[in-house]
């Protein structure tokens, strides 16, 4: 089941934005922020992935992946 959530004090031109650019796509600003959050989930997924592919291995639960992710985006 879906949930809820709020955002508040969204600068005016943060919001005449995602308006515009939910517009373009011909989406809700509610359906584009929604797309848009499961998009950059979906990205910080892959680059723990990729990071467990140049460690050589699966991840296990002790690795701090945060802070590769981290380490690997300070790298670039």
């Amino acid at each position: 089941m879906g949930h809820t959530l709020y955002v508040r004090d969204i600068p005016d031109k943060l919001h005449d934005f995602l308006k515009e650019k939910a517009k373009s796509e011909g989406k809700s600003v509610s359906t584009f922020v929604r797309d848009e959050l499961e998009k950059r989930r979906k990205i910080q997924t892959r680059e723990v992935f990729l990071m467990s592919l140049k460690l050589g291995g699966a991840i296990s639960g002790t690795l701090d992946t945060v802070a590769l992710i981290r380490e690997n985006r300070e790298g670039r």
